[in-house]
């Protein structure tokens, strides 16, 4: 009989349930792609809906449900714990005291936002469970031990220095752990007080984007900017070395200090120190652990380790051999990784690597023939032909949306929904951004045969496994910043996507294909969606997609749909 696992990320954004059966996993659906509301929160019941209808489970065939965080009192005590410390030391840290008492009051809001919504989003998960009866069978999870499970269950090497960085998560910001066959031992623990994540989403909100959404505008921004040593050492001041760890002073009132620096100083250029602090504080905190662990393969998750540069930079540290970042390293990424740590409990598990991330929803040719039918679109059958088709019209410069088989989990389109376009015409970060409705300043991402990638990319061992999906930048060969510019950003980096047969077979033949008839084996990857929206899920959402937006062509299975 099969043992199957349930196991929910926190309710407050981006709701995701995994489902394991036995170690395998066999599906992951985030709320979002079926209500269609960006990082959808509460109770995913759609997405629950799906996997169970899917896979043909009842809930009295699931043994465990899992969820990576302790019940709400446990984590209001965890929340409160470290304030008198925090309290003490902010007022005699010697900054000035505009900034210390923004700290205290955005502190104060913030840790009763925090308690509200444990409370809040406890009930939420309680009555799901009953409503779906599945009461009684709930295990919870320290928060950076989902995150932990998730990068070393996951990284495929039996000795492991597992690095999680993210904004609150059961009192910590972060943990450093070193992840073996016999289980995940923490070696250190970063308060909330001293929160990177905090760090990172004030910075977005005095630039007034949404934090926990556009991180990446400020990663994007950073590179036009300059270094200014004064901006670097007002920031770097805040923060200070404890042992083999680190504070990080006033943490609450970073966006009215952002705020203040702007006045003086370009977006650009603030971005660019603040980017900059970041890198070395976390690449000198993890130098102090590779020492003491004497473990130099690193696995990271976390909603910091979204911040792609920051993982180059990682992997580029001497004492580094390789560098792995779990696809769903952001919260979304702890239903699976709270599952896989309580399985680990009562089994050895191994850690194994991923051969793909398409574990989401998939749809067949009647469903897709029932929604282009419906939209009264004319469509041609291109069966075992369909990768050709693409890679000519891409060849042709025509800009392709592709949906195919299942959908990606994680936050990247990884050639399952994806926009494809060549990747020769610079200006293409300008002019299809305004097609898409987005506002970006990061460009596109390349999508790239495997066999090519040490002609594209520096130091590409050291990031090999993690590439495949999308987590990483690499400074960019002479010979792609000719024959790629519009993935390649102003500091010379990309972040790709590699593919062989074995990741993604129909992507990797579209690849091949574009590579015989042009020579370039890159083309521009970008998730298939329009602003603001999540990524595109069924054969409707798609085609909606593609009728709103300057497309050129659809591939969606089998099937070829092309404007007049």
């Amino acid at each position: 009989m099969d043992n199957y696992l349930l196991s929910f990320s926190p309710l407050d954004k981006e709701s995701t349930v995994s489902l394991l059966r036995d170690e395998e996993i066999i599906g992951i659906c985030s709320e979002e792609h079926f209500s269609r509301v960006k990082q959808q929160s509460g109770f995913p019941r759609q997405a629950l809906e799906y996997l169970l209808r899917r896979h043909s489970v009842k809930p009295s065939d699931i043994v465990s449900v899992t969820y990576p965080f302790f019940d709400w009192l446990m984590e209001t005590k965890l929340m409160v714990e470290p304030l008198p410390n925090d309290i003490f030391r902010t007022l005699v840290c010697g900054l000035p005291w505009k900034y210390r008492v923004l700290h205290l009051l955005a502190l104060t809001r913030g840790t009763y936002k925090g308690i509200s919504s444990h409370y809040k989003f406890q009930k939420e998960l309680l009555r799901g469970l009953e409503e779906y009866e599945l009461s009684g069978k709930l295990v919870r999870v320290h928060h950076h031990l989902a995150h932990a499970a998730s990068a070393y269950y996951t990284a495929g090497w039996d000795e492991t220095l597992i690095v999680t960085i993210d904004a609150y998560g059961s009192g910590c910001s972060g943990i450093v752990a070193v992840g073996r066959p016999t289980g995940i031992e923490i070696l250190d623990k970063v308060s909330h007080i001293n929160s990177l994540g905090t760090y990172y989403s004030k910075i977005t909100r005095a630039f007034g984007y949404t934090p926990d959404r556009h991180e990446g505008k400020i990663l994007g921004l950073a590179a036009y900017g300059k270094e200014i040593k004064e901006i670097k050492e007002y920031i770097s001041g805040r923060f200070r070395e404890k042992g083999n760890s680190f504070e990080y002073l006033l943490s609450h009132s970073g966006d009215f200090f952002v705020s203040d620096l702007l006045k003086q100083y370009t977006k650009q250029d603030v971005a660019f120190a603040w980017q900059s602090t970041l890198e070395d504080i976390v690449t000198r905190y993890i130098r102090k652990w590779i020492k003491v662990a004497k473990v130099d393969r690193i696995a990271l998750a976390g909603g910091v380790t979204a911040n792609v540069k920051l993982n180059q930079r990682i992997a580029e540290l001497p004492e580094v051999r390789e560098v792995f970042v779990h696809p769903g390293m952001t919260d979304l990424g702890t239903a699976l990784g709270s599952g896989l740590y309580v399985l680990s409990q009562t089994k050895k598990l191994r850690p194994r690597q991923l051969s793909n991330v398409y574990f989401g929803p998939n749809f067949s040719d009647e469903e897709i023939i029932h929604s282009l039918t419906n939209e009264q679109l004319s469509f041609e059958k291109c069966h075992g032909t369909i990768e050709f088709r693409v890679a000519q019209l891409l060849a042709d410069k025509k800009i392709v949306g592709r949906f195919n088989g299942s959908m990606e989990y994680g936050p990247r389109a990884l050639g399952n929904r994806s926009i494809l376009y060549h990747l020769g015409d610079r200006s293409v970060n300008e002019w299809l951004n305004r097609k898409l409705r987005r506002t970006e300043t990061m460009p596109f991402a390349p999508a790239t045969l495997a066999e090519d990638a040490t002609k594209c990319y520096k130091n590409f061992e050291i990031g090999k496994y993690t590439s495949a999906f999308m987590t990483i930048t690499f400074d960019c060969t002479n010979w792609m910043k000719e024959h790629c510019p519009a993935a390649v950003h102003v500091d010379g980096t990309a972040r790709p996507q590699i593919v062989d047969k074995n990741s993604n077979l129909s992507f990797f033949q579209i690849l091949r294909e574009y590579k015989r008839l042009t020579g370039i084996s890159s083309v521009l990857n970008t998730s298939f969606n329009l602003h603001e929206e999540p990524i595109v899920c069924s054969p409707d959402d798609a085609i909606r997609a593609y009728k709103e937006s300057g497309l050129d062509c659809l591939a969606i299975g089998d099937f070829l749909v092309k404007k007049d």
